[in-house]
């Protein structure tokens, strides 16, 4: 349960083709510079679950930071959850829920109705809406896709 007055963070990752973030609250009021502090100190908390996940002994210890590059590949696209659950469990943040969200793919031209099939009830709706509101307006010539 998220209590008044919150701040709220996010941890996730990105790459060119797609991302995933993980919202978080706390009660306290954190820079980006103390928030990455606190992310740095659950690093061996992560670690740690990483081991365990990965059954290496504590004796493999060292073993283990001289070989992971080569045994498994390890992206931050795989730590990100880890770190959240740390930042929940030891750390006292609280994981948003969100009552609803509305993410819709981003690529096709919503004033081309056959730019992609793209079978969304609601992507269709809202860009029908906007086809039909848009279609006789007189284009600014100075607007460019920057605009938005």
């Amino acid at each position: 349960m998220v209590s008044h007055f919150m701040y709220f963070y996010s941890v996730g990752y990105c790459s060119y083709e797609d991302s995933d973030y993980i919202a978080l609250v706390h009660q306290e009021k954190y820079s980006d510079d103390e928030f990455f502090d606190v992310i740095y100190s659950t690093l061996p908390f992560v670690v740690e679950k990483l081991k365990k996940d990965l059954l290496i002994e504590e004796y493999e210890y060292d073993w283990f930071y001289d070989k992971l590059d080569k045994m498994l590949n390890i992206s931050f696209r795989c730590l990100y959850k880890i770190i959240a659950e740390v930042l929940v469990e030891k750390f006292g943040f609280e994981k948003v829920e969100y009552q609803s969200e509305l993410i819709l793919f981003g690529w096709p031209n919503i004033m081309q109705e056959k730019d992609w099939d793209y079978d969304n009830h609601k992507y269709n709706k809202i860009a029908e809406l906007i086809r039909k509101e848009l279609k006789d307006a007189p284009i600014n010539s100075n607007w460019t896709i920057g605009n938005y």
